[in-house]
């Protein structure tokens, strides 16, 4: 009767731990397009303001998103005469292509353009961020819960 409880209990808790990790990959999603814009926000005010080239605004800016850091630092090997190459991680096709597009018309216009660009693109990470957010609203907790009735039944239909 132990045993049995214990295999019910051990399939339960790797359903939840699955639920819990399909959870975070949508949280991170959201975290990535945060940051994101973010940083588009940012630099919008230091052009606007400072006039510092993108590199000089980029180059002291930390992340706590680590995909962003991971992007930033291939836009900075991108800027030393590189090929553009951005890691996907958990974004889908449309949108590591819109990303790519970003990374690679930044700093590459005069300062009005570069401005409505990031502007056009602000407002499109914005909508995907809604998205995100949405998403990790109504499926965050509902991950966990499939996962530890999925989990459940599982053990109880090996019993």
């Amino acid at each position: 009767m132990t045993t049995k409880l214990l295999i019910v209990f051990l399939c339960a808790l790797a359903g939840v731990m699955a639920g819990l990790a399909l959870r975070k990959r949508v949280a991170l999603r959201e975290r990535y397009f945060e940051e994101l814009v973010r940083i588009i926000e940012r630099l919008i005010s230091d052009i606007k303001f400072s006039q510092l080239k993108i590199e000089g605004i980029l180059s002291d800016y930390t992340s706590s998103s680590g995909q962003i850091t991971k992007n930033l630092a291939e836009y900075r090997e991108f800027l030393l005469g590189g090929e553009l190459k951005l890691s996907r991680g958990m974004l889908t096709k449309r949108e590591h292509r819109l990303v790519f597009e970003f990374f690679e018309r930044l700093g590459a216009l005069d300062l009005d353009t570069q401005i409505n660009e990031l502007e056009n693109r602000k407002s499109a990470f914005v909508g995907i961020l809604e998205g995100a957010r949405d998403k990790n609203k109504r499926y965050g907790k509902a991950f966990v819960k499939l996962g530890f009735f999925s989990g459940l039944l599982v053990g109880v239909l090996l019993l």
